[in-house]
């Protein structure tokens, strides 16, 4: 009787050291350090808490830093007081200037609190202070608030895709692919005569050629303005522009006997 008393303690015994190893090693490997970590209260007061419950991850930029312990309401507001446990590891990076937001994580739409870093060397926070809480909306929170605008902008597809649909009947899109690639090889001859225009125009050949023609229009420039010539005489010698203007000017005498004498002219060749 005592053999079998003692066979059975021993089997307890030995299941209980079973459990507890079993137990710590899920602690330890499935990730959740907090249980053996030395931890801290810190509490946030917010306007929304949903989706949040006690056991909700906090995050510190990202980093898992604690759980959220405790969710009631502030004393004598609306607010939600949101209380926290924090790893005493990141206690100087949880500063003064910190913040804390209820974000969206996975496609479940697990919530839990971000905080944002504070600047390093600022006071940290201690036991039972309160981070400074800011609403950010997170990107579920803006798709449900927008959910208008983001109907006119699938509406803007789809009349987008019946332009692309209508576009392409007919073979539009090759015969524009073909027109564009016509167009590109014209233009291509183009610049390559405009490039071969250009080597002539500089060639010593044009240069000596243009170099002439405007020491001619220099040298005809200078006659004019000696009076030289009979343009010359007309530019620069007023008594002739005056006898021209008399004599085909709209007030000149002979234009009133000139002018029956054309017009009985034109009438006997009739």
């Amino acid at each position: 009787m005592e053999s079998s008393l003692g066979s059975e303690l021993r089997v307890g015994i030995f299941v209980a050291i079973g459990v507890l190893a079993l137990l710590a090693s899920i602690v330890f490997f499935g990730g959740d350090q907090m249980v053996l970590a030395r931890t801290y209260s810190l509490k946030v007061k917010l306007v929304d808490v949903q989706g949040l419950a006690p056991g909700s991850n906090v995050s510190l930029a990202g980093l898992p830093v604690g759980r959220v312990r405790r969710i009631d309401f502030a004393p004598g507001t609306t607010e939600i007081e949101v209380h926290l446990s924090i790893n005493q590891r990141f206690s100087d990076r949880i500063t003064r200037d910190s913040t804390a937001s209820t974000r969206t994580q996975g496609a479940l739409g697990d919530r839990y609190i971000y905080i944002e870093p504070g600047t390093p060397g600022a006071p940290p926070l201690k036991s039972g202070d309160y981070i400074n809480s800011l609403h950010r909306p997170d990107l579920l929170e803006m798709i449900s608030s927008k959910g208008s605008e983001l109907s006119n902008v699938t509406d803007v597809i789809s009349e987008f895709h019946n332009l692309l649909l209508a576009f392409n009947q007919d073979q539009r899109t090759a015969q524009l692919i073909v027109n564009l690639v016509g167009t590109s090889g014209e233009l291509q001859r183009l610049v390559q005569e405009m490039r071969t225009t250009l080597r002539e125009i500089r060639s010593e050949e044009s240069k000596v050629h243009l170099s002439e023609s405007l020491q001619h229009l220099h040298s005809i420039l200078a006659k004019i303005d000696r009076g030289e010539g009979t343009l010359g005489a007309l530019v620069n010698d007023p008594a002739l522009h005056n006898r021209l203007s008399s004599l085909v000017g709209a007030d000149s005498p002979r234009q009133r006997f000139l002018r029956p004498l054309i017009r009985a002219t034109m009438k006997s060749e009739d």
